[in-house]
């Protein structure tokens, strides 16, 4: 049985959530900025973080749907 869109969603939502908490995590721990290894996890952060920011924004939006 296919799981509900809403529970397809949140996951996809937690699993960008966690590549931005990886990222930041790496980029902190990082005693030299490793420029090739930076540019990458700066461009899927920014992707993931775009995405996430998306989502929030429909969920606003379906939030101020239901309580009109």
């Amino acid at each position: 049985m296919p799981k509900p869109a809403a529970v397809v969603e949140s996951k996809a939502y937690m699993e960008l959530y966690t590549t931005l908490e990886k990222s930041a995590q790496e980029l902190e721990s990082m005693d030299v900025p490793d420029v090739d290894r930076v540019m990458p996890l700066v461009t899927s952060a920014v992707a993931a973080y775009s995405q996430c920011k998306d989502r929030i924004a429909a969920v606003r939006l379906e939030m101020a749907a239901v309580n009109a």
